[in-house]
């Protein structure tokens, strides 16, 4: 009896594995390539004795096969849903980890592009593909939460569809560069070529420079947490304030990071954006603060017995994490500005800003500041530098005239 033609049978990813059955004695066998021993074949016996269950059983057969040996997704195969799993499984070359909030940045850059066009995964998006997403993302109205119906007046009952939003420029712009970003993270991982997002038109943002309240506003911001009586908070903004670093990071801080004799405070690579390490030393006066609010495993770890004896925050917690202390760092910058409407609002990132300027008035360098800090001078220029703050320009221009019109 002749053997019967091979067959593609279907993996879980999009891929085929060519197999035949061979007929031995009154039943079939599945022959098919070995996913363990490249160039060489598995033979298994299906246990039929008729053609078509034989093909039916050889699928599952394969398919169990190849499952046990570590179905491993290629650039041309993966998926969206499996992309998210390597990047929190690996996240590219240059980390084993990704930070959660860019792990979240990369979901959402993934649902923006797959509401606004079809994908199944990177292979299928090409550098037409990456224009027309931002053509429509930028033209197409969005909303904010659902249809509701009225409850009250001669409209009850009546459905009423949610508030229809456009983009703006910088969303989109934002959107476009968080899947460039993508793009970078999984080429890292083999699992793309190109990036079609590199060249992808943007539209155009209007620049704003950064500006940061005055000495004195702050002055007023730290007068009034240290009249709270919030002895942890009030050490925690003040470290921040000095070291210029994320709220994220200063809050996984562990306290063998803390040496208290040296007066330093040590910052990991792993804890923060810039995977670097950084020393920030501490004067002497909150070195002591420090070492006296000081948990025994997160520097911070007395977070939550603090805030059970801190009445004014709603937030009671039974255990401290980092993600908690950041957010109890945001509530008190809101109740902040909602207690003082007339001055000029703070933002906890506003630190950063306040310490990157001063960094470069003190230096006289972007460059050297940005060292300091640990972020790219680009990045300092462009988000965090006030330069009419960090620079004198009345006094600069003034040096410029006595040089180039001398009496």
């Amino acid at each position: 009896m002749a053997r019967p033609a091979a067959n593609p049978l279907p993996l879980h990813d999009g891929r085929t594995v060519s197999a035949s059955l061979k007929q031995r004695g009154d039943v079939y066998r599945v022959q098919f390539p070995d996913p363990l021993k490249p160039g060489t074949y598995k033979e298994v016996t299906t246990g039929k004795r008729t053609e078509n269950e034989a093909w039916q059983e050889a699928g599952k057969i394969v398919l169990a096969s190849y499952t046990a040996a570590g179905l491993k997704p290629t650039a041309k195969t993966i998926t969206w849903d499996e992309v998210l799993v390597e990047l929190a499984k690996h996240g590219g070359k240059r980390s084993v980890k990704l930070r959660d909030n860019t792990l979240s940045m990369y979901s959402q850059a993934v649902a923006n592009l797959r509401k606004t066009v079809a994908t199944r995964g990177p292979a299928d998006v090409s550098t037409e593909t990456a224009r027309r997403f931002a053509t429509l993302f930028a033209s197409t109205p969005y909303t904010r939460g659902k249809p509701q119906a009225v409850k009250r007046g001669p409209d009850k009952g009546k459905v009423v569809e949610p508030k229809q939003y456009v983009r703006s420029a910088k969303t989109v712009d934002n959107a476009i560069h968080f899947l460039s970003c993508l793009w970078s993270a999984i080429i890292d991982m083999k699992l793309a070529h190109a990036n079609p997002f590199a060249d992808c038109p943007r539209p155009t943002v209007d620049t704003t420079r950064p500006t940061i309240p005055t000495e004195a506003d702050f002055q007023n911001l730290f007068a009034w947490i240290e009249s709270r009586g919030w002895e942890l908070m009030s050490v925690f903004l003040r470290v921040k304030a000095l070291a210029g670093c994320r709220t994220q990071d200063l809050c996984q801080v562990k306290t063998y990071q803390f040496d208290a004799m040296a007066g330093t405070l040590t910052i990991l690579p792993s804890q923060n954006k810039t995977k670097q390490t950084r020393t920030i030393p501490l004067p002497e006066s909150l070195a002591k603060r420090v070492e006296a609010i000081k948990g025994e495993g997160d520097l911070w770890g007395r977070y939550a017995e603090s805030i059970r004896e801190h009445k004014d925050d709603p937030r009671i917690v039974s255990e401290f994490s980092p993600k908690r202390l950041g957010w109890a760092v945001r509530r008190l910058f809101e109740q902040y500005a909602a207690l003082f409407p007339d001055r000029p609002r703070i933002t906890p990132h506003n630190l950063r800003s306040r310490a990157i300027t001063q960094a470069v008035k003190i230096s006289g360098s972007v460059d050297a500041a940005a060292e300091a800090i640990g972020v790219k001078s680009q990045t300092a220029r462009k988000h965090y530098l006030d330069s009419e703050k960090a620079f004198d320009s009345t006094e600069l221009l003034k040096k410029m005239a006595s040089a180039l019109l001398p009496d």
